[in-house]
């Protein structure tokens, strides 16, 4: 409605702006030295390169994992991984269930692809 005053939405660079303020590298127990400076930066650099490639709604989903890009890494092939067989079950059971009907080759190669695809 005319007259609301409601912020834009977060872009990509407001939601990775903490990885460049603060470092979240957990050191590991026993370790009595700090972390080198230049590692957590290259670190922070990876973990925004990681985050800027997802979609907002996978962004939304990992950004706030601890540690460093490596544990943001595996919390991402966590994800996927967990999930393939799943999907693999759903997927081939909407594949069989497609019903040719009076949809041309060409429909059917179209909602085959549609499945597939989401």
């Amino acid at each position: 409605m005319a007259g609301e005053d409601n912020p834009p939405p977060p872009t990509t660079t407001d939601k990775l702006i903490p990885f460049s303020i603060t470092n979240k590298v957990l050191e590991k127990e026993g370790s009595s030295s700090d972390p080198d400076t230049e590692w957590c930066k290259l670190d922070d650099v990876i973990k925004m390169w990681i985050l800027g490639s997802l979609c907002d709604s996978l962004q939304e989903q990992v950004i706030s994992t601890p540690g460093n890009a490596k544990d943001l890494w595996d919390h991402l092939k966590g994800l996927f991984h967990d999930n393939k067989d799943i999907r693999a079950i759903n997927l081939d059971n909407e594949f069989r269930s497609i019903k040719i009907g009076n949809m041309s080759i060409n429909e059917y190669c179209t909602n085959m692809s549609i499945i597939r695809k989401t």
